[in-house]
């Protein structure tokens, strides 16, 4: 919810809360129907081969996760985890005159 926040505009914060609440319900149906599918269809006799396969699904959506992660740009003011700095905010180029 904090990022929602921080990248929210000032005028459209609760519509952005809004699409971030109905993003997070649509991704766990979404989880929950595949993860269901996966475990009855992959093989219906044996069903630790299924639970295995939930699990690499599982694993391979948190990896695209952790991918489209790195992919958000935030130089203005730097990424703070509470009172720590984990990635400082990047300085404007000074200009020598």
């Amino acid at each position: 919810s904090y990022l929602v926040l921080r990248y929210a505009e000032g005028d459209k914060v609760s519509q952005s809360v809004g699409f971030y609440y109905m993003a997070n319900a649509a991704g766990r149906l979404s989880g929950t129907l595949c993860s269901g599918a996966i475990y009855s269809y992959v093989d219906p006799a044996f069903s630790t081969r299924g639970m295995g396969w939930c699990y690499l699904a599982g694993a391979a959506s948190s990896l695209m996760a952790t991918l489209v992660t790195y992919l958000i740009k935030d130089d203005a003011a730097g990424l703070q985890c509470d009172a720590c700095m984990c990635i400082e905010a990047s300085q404007p180029d000074e200009v020598e005159g």
